[in-house]
């Protein structure tokens, strides 16, 4: 690493073989977990309705919402709700098809303006309507304004009547249409069936839609084509980009993004026929979805995008939620469509019957109707909590090689690890230079310290051994200790008051084992057990003499054991912590039991967790990292840096930044 050729390097005894011995915990980590890495709140707004279809906000925070079979409410943002009286006398709600979708106009605080889209019926006609209302400043009356905006979107029997509204960027208003089950609406472009459209507010054709060269004044409202029955649209923050969600015959609702001018292969045909594909891909121009749930349908019924850091790995991830199959999907989805995970969270999973339509509020928590009927419906609350972790890296690969060790050396917060030479390498937090111990090292080196006076140090051999030395600041007399043993991971060592030392590794079978100095001799090693994905992590707590031993378990999170001088402590338990590293330890004193934990999540910055506060450092570590803190005062974390030195973030005094300590480390 700092040109000290091969040659001239002490080279480590590799020979061994882990044993087993009396000492076993046969206590097992256990499979992945279902739950989610985001925990909600799940809380009730209003309850006793009748198919709450849609909802909407104004920007002073007043919900409206509708139900499928009439009426008009506000929820004023104290949470009182009162009816707002609209003329309905023409609605016709039949089937599916009824008092529908609904959204403010982007101009409400000027005009306050609100679309909504119903089943029609007046003297001989029959069909499905947006129409457009203007409220009183006390959310007590709605009053039409002119003629409706779109009409003549046939209704047929009530079956697939569609409807969603929402607005894009360019104030342009997108309905979705169902197929009113006739066979040849979706790809017919002279029908208003099957579709997504685009108007303005005043009914016209959006400027840019894909047909509007058109003679057919139909034609030239349509967005998209062969659809079946589009129930939910959601505008992708930051983009212009309107999704879509659809629901599928026996198979395949679907989870679209929505392309002017495109189809989206939806053609039963002759008569009604369902066994066709939704989505035919030798139809012209035909454009696959980015989401189908398979056999059988879940009955997917609305979408929405999440946003804000209070949603975590969620922020940015879309909704669906699912009729018939009682639960929300979460998608997260990368660059323009690529689907990269599933979530079910728990807390919607069967829990509250149908889900139909999911808004997101402006206090940044997600709002969503049920449709189970008979006065037993609710609106929702689901507030997020962020949590510390990241599931992202659930079921990545093992993370058993750390980087970097660090250590209190005679009151020097010092940082142990590997050159690029395989030699181990040392330096203080607060001044160089670099220096060397030799060795050919295959894992990052595990310090611990007797009382801050003195360091004892392992590392793991090309062949598996374990290896000690002992010293203090730049004086490590004598040669390498071959402790056998035949280790996958960096090791992790804690000093305890007694004199004693245990050291932990995983094995070939990745498990967990340890070796312990008695004060006077090595004992042989003992297999503790688990499953282990990374190398473990351990500090000793200064005010109680407890250990706290953790691991990356099967399910890629945090797995957690305590131990003690004299060899006892507990099994293994779940923190239910998401992490894409090996954990690091350090100790906190003069408040009982407690500890700092530092892990790297997906992106590459480093999360600490320290006094039940959760801290997002930054930094783009390579790799695990490493923690220590003194006596008293704050933390110091070691790690890789994308150029291939050592970082630290040292925040010993509060508050703290990355610095650059310099070398090229493995």
């Amino acid at each position: 690493m700092f040109g000290v050729p091969r040659s001239r390097l002490t080279r480590i005894l590799l020979t061994g073989a882990l044993v087993s011995s009396s000492l076993v915990v046969p206590t097992l980590l256990a499979p992945p977990a279902a739950a989610s890495d985001v925990r909600l709140t799940v809380t009730t707004v209003v309850d006793g309705l009748d198919i709450p279809w849609d909802l909407t906000f104004t920007p002073d925070g007043t919900m409206l919402y509708d139900q499928r079979a009439g009426g008009l409410w506000a929820r004023s943002p104290g949470g009182t709700v009162s009816p707002v009286s609209a003329d309905l006398t023409d609605l016709w709600a039949s089937g599916e098809t009824g008092l529908m979708g609904m959204v403010v106009d982007p101009d409400f605080a000027s005009n306050r303006l609100l679309y909504t889209c119903q089943g029609y019926h007046s003297g001989s006609t029959t069909d499905i309507r947006v129409i457009r209302w203007q409220l009183n400043d006390s959310y007590t009356t709605a009053t039409r304004q002119g003629g409706p905006v779109v009409s003549g979107i046939s209704a047929g029997s009530g079956r697939h009547g569609g409807c969603r509204l929402r607005f894009d960027n360019d104030k342009n208003l997108y309905v979705s249409t169902g197929d009113a089950a006739v066979g040849t609406y979706p790809q017919d472009l002279t029908s208003l069936n099957g579709k997504v459209l685009r108007v303005t507010t005043a009914g016209q054709p959006a400027p840019g839609n894909p047909f509007a060269s058109s003679s057919n004044p139909a034609t030239r409202l349509i967005y998209t084509y062969g659809h079946r029955n589009v129930q939910g649209l959601a505008l992708r923050p930051g983009t212009n980009q309107m999704w879509s969600v659809e629901q599928g015959t026996d198979r395949d609702d679907e989870v679209n993004r929505l392309v002017a001018g495109r189809n989206y292969g939806y053609n039963p045909v002759p008569g009604y026929n369902e066994s066709v594909p939704m989505t035919d891909l030798s139809l012209p121009n035909a454009k696959a979805a980015i989401f189908t749930t398979g056999f059988p349908t879940l009955a997917l019924s609305g979408g929405m995008w999440l946003s804000g850091a209070s949603w975590g790995r969620w922020d940015g991830a879309f909704v669906a939620a699912a009729l018939k199959a009682s639960t929300l999907r979460v998608l997260t989805v990368t660059g323009e469509e690529s689907l990269v995970r599933i979530d079910n969270p728990a807390e919607l999973d069967g829990t509250y019957g149908r889900l139909r339509s999911p808004q997101l509020g402006p206090d940044g928590a997600l709002y969503l109707t049920t449709g189970n009927g008979g006065g037993k419906d609710k609106i929702l609350r689901i507030a997020p909590t962020a949590v510390p972790g990241d599931g992202r890296c659930v079921g990545g690969p093992d993370r058993v090689a750390g980087s970097v060790g660090a250590v209190v050396d005679n009151g020097t917060v010092t940082a142990h690890t590997v050159g690029m030479n395989d030699a181990v390498w040392y330096r203080s937090i607060d001044a160089g230079p670099f220096r060397t111990l030799g060795g050919i090292v295959r894992y990052a080196p595990a310090p611990a310290s007797s009382g801050g006076r003195s360091t004892d140090l392992f590392v793991v051999g090309y062949e598996g051994n374990l290896n000690h030395r002992a010293g203090t600041g730049t004086d490590w007399p004598g040669t390498w200790e071959n402790l056998g043993g035949v280790l996958t991971s960096s090791p992790a060592a804690v000093s305890f008051r007694s004199g004693t030392l245990d050291i932990f590794g995983r094995g070939t079978d990745k498990a967990l084992w340890t070796i312990r100095w008695t004060g006077t001799s090595w004992t042989g090693w003992e297999r503790i057990g688990g499953t282990l994905t990374s190398a473990p992590g351990a500090a000793v707590d200064p005010d109680t003499g407890v250990a706290r031993i953790g691991v990356r378990g099967t399910d890629g999170r945090i797995w957690e054991m305590t131990r003690r001088a004299d060899g006892t402590g507990s099994g293994w338990a779940s923190t239910g912590i998401a992490i894409c590293s090996a954990p690091a330890y350090a100790a906190r004193s003069g408040d009982g039991e407690s500890f700092t934990t530092a892990y790297v999540l997906a992106d590459g910055s480093t999360e600490v967790l320290d006094g039940g506060a959760i801290t997002n450092i930054g930094g783009n570590v390579q790799g695990s990292v490493a923690l220590q803190r003194r006596t008293s005062g704050g933390y110091a974390v070691f790690g890789r840096g994308q150029s291939g030195s050592l970082w630290t973030f040292d925040a010993r005094s509060g508050g703290g930044s990355w610095r650059d300590l310099g070398g090229l480390i493995r």
